[in-house]
């Protein structure tokens, strides 16, 4: 049985507006304090050499939290916090001032079979992989890299909190179908769950989730089912979402709706809220839904970039909250109380 441990729903909120001021405060001095404190690691993993970053705040107590970040397609654990790389930026920001353990593991070029390079995947993207297994070597990589970085930083293993963006929260997802019990909680942003992985999720156990997509998103379509080229069906972010909520075993009928303030008028954007309650044996779901929003994660500090060619590919960037900050005030309600 896995218990959790809830804090009071007020705490992480006011928190959260609590760090806004400040950081906006400070302005982009926070950015370069940010930059020190990197460790860069590997391990060997399924007879390669696996390789992550580690962000280590400066007067890390022990016990701190860890927050596990995968990249997207075709990025790398270095190229995802590149200057055009928008909210994602914010998280070693948080890192420093919550003094937790930021660990961004690296994937695999599919094609070369690097696995020290910045245009990495994950293998649960490959249906093909996925039926055959080989995907379990990510998640065999990632769960040694964690087990490592809790005894070499002494670090909460009750406070393991996992979250990623488009490809990198299929990964998550992934992560979550097989081992449910090692986190605590989760957000995954702009995902679209492959109907291959939810076929094969029926050892699945409830863990808190924070899902966030955006109803203009030209990669990750709100309410439109897809079909990549490697043949794999692929759900529409909207029944994503839903099907997270059946498999949570969230209640569905009287769900709790409202909508964040519309702190930015000129972006086009508005973020619905929408808490789904445990019910019994259940763990909840917290569905952010970006009406007008693109695949950029919402940011008011780190706008991406905004050409019309990259608004074409992305859409348009949501200006009327912090996304990292939304991710971390439902995060850190959670811990396990039985780690096993």
């Amino acid at each position: 049985m896995i218990i959790r441990q809830r804090k009071p729903p007020w705490l992480p909120a006011l928190a959260a507006a609590l760090a806004l001021c400040l950081l906006v405060a400070h302005g982009d001095d926070a950015l370069a304090d940010a930059r020190r404190g990197w460790i860069e690691g590997s391990i060997s993993a399924g007879g390669h050499s696996r390789h992550y970053l580690v962000f280590v705040p400066e007067a890390l107590p022990p016990g701190a939290p860890v927050v596990v970040l995968l990249h997207g397609s075709r990025q790398g654990m270095r190229s995802l916090f590149e200057a055009d790389a928008g909210g994602v930026r914010e998280w070693p920001l948080l890192a420093r001032r919550e003094k937790f353990l930021l660990v961004v593991p690296n994937g695999t070029n599919l094609k070369t079979g690097d696995t020290d390079g910045d245009r990495q995947d994950w293998r649960s993207r490959r249906p093909e992989l996925l039926q055959a297994g080989v995907a379990g070597d990510d998640a065999r990589f990632i769960m040694s890299m964690l087990d490592e970085v809790i005894r070499n930083r002494r670090a909460d293993p009750s406070r393991i909190y996992l979250t990623g963006q488009s490809g990198g929260a299929v990964m998550a997802a992934s992560l979550l179908l097989a081992s449910p019990r090692r986190f605590a909680a989760a957000a995954l942003f702009s995902l679209a769950l492959p109907s291959a992985m939810a076929a094969g999720s029926a050892g699945y156990r409830p863990c808190p989730l924070m899902l966030l997509s955006g109803t203009a998103d030209p990669l990750v379509p709100w309410t439109e089912a897809s079909r990549r080229e490697s043949g794999e069906t692929v759900m529409s972010a909207r029944e994503s979402a839903g099907w997270w909520v059946v498999a949570n075993r969230a209640d569905a009928i009287a769900p709790v709706t409202s909508f964040l303030p519309d702190r930015d008028p000129r972006d086009g954007c508005r973020i619905r809220r929408t808490e789904y309650r445990p019910l019994k044996g259940g763990e909840p779901v917290l569905l952010y839904v970006v009406e007008g929003g693109g695949h950029a994660m919402p940011s008011r500090r780190h706008p991406s970039s905004v050409t019309s060619a990259s608004r074409r590919m992305t859409g348009n960037v949501c200006r009327d909250a912090e996304g990292v900050e939304l991710a971390w005030g439902f995060l850190s309600g959670f811990r396990l109380l039985q780690v096993n």
